[in-house]
């Protein structure tokens, strides 16, 4: 099922048919680098599995990030949610393949994610939570969001980067329905 398209990329659900395609990908040890280490396939088929149950559970998740010019499988970008200083918010995550870094991809699934995130969904805030020594993510992440400060991630006991959106205010103070 498509989700999001944007002028260069489709965001649909995860299929369990994607194992082949994702896998390699989140195999690659310098892609995966800010992980703690690269995904094996039984891993991969987890992450398809909690994307799926995130679907069903919650409306949205990661995505299959696919160029549309031809199909093929660059990666993925969506919104799960996340405890953050004990208030849950939609983080937008993405990874993208090596041989597709630097075109833009990220950043244009991100956008889509975080407009859709905030107009769509109603959200009053989304986020992007990365490592900082992350130049590439973090340089995404400066495009997509408003502000950043660092956090210390309970989930993760490690200072990180919290990127941050919030819903526009209409002109009588009150956030835009996105309606």
């Amino acid at each position: 099922m498509i989700v999001l398209q944007t002028e260069r990329l489709t965001l649909r659900q995860f299929v369990q048919e994607d194992l082949e395609l994702l896998a390699p990908i989140f195999a690659d040890p310098e892609m995966m680098r800010f992980y703690p280490e690269p995904f094996t396939r039984e891993r991969t088929q987890r992450w398809i599995d909690w994307s799926l149950g995130l679907y069903a559970t919650r409306g949205q998740g990661l995505w299959a990030m696919l160029r549309r010019a031809d199909g093929h499988m660059l990666g993925d970008c969506g919104l799960v949610p996340q405890q953050i200083e004990g208030v849950e918010l939609l983080e937008i995550g993405y990874h993208v393949r090596r041989d597709a870094w630097g075109l833009g991809y990220a950043t244009e699934a991100a956008l889509a994610c975080r407009d859709y995130a905030l107009s769509q969904l109603g959200a009053a805030q989304v986020c992007s939570i990365v490592d900082p020594e992350n130049h590439a993510s973090r340089r995404v992440a400066g495009r997509v969001h408003q502000r950043m400060r660092l956090f210390l991630w309970e989930k993760s006991k490690r200072e990180l980067c919290l990127y941050c959106s919030d819903r526009p205010v209409d002109s009588g103070g009150a956030r835009a329905s996105g309606e």
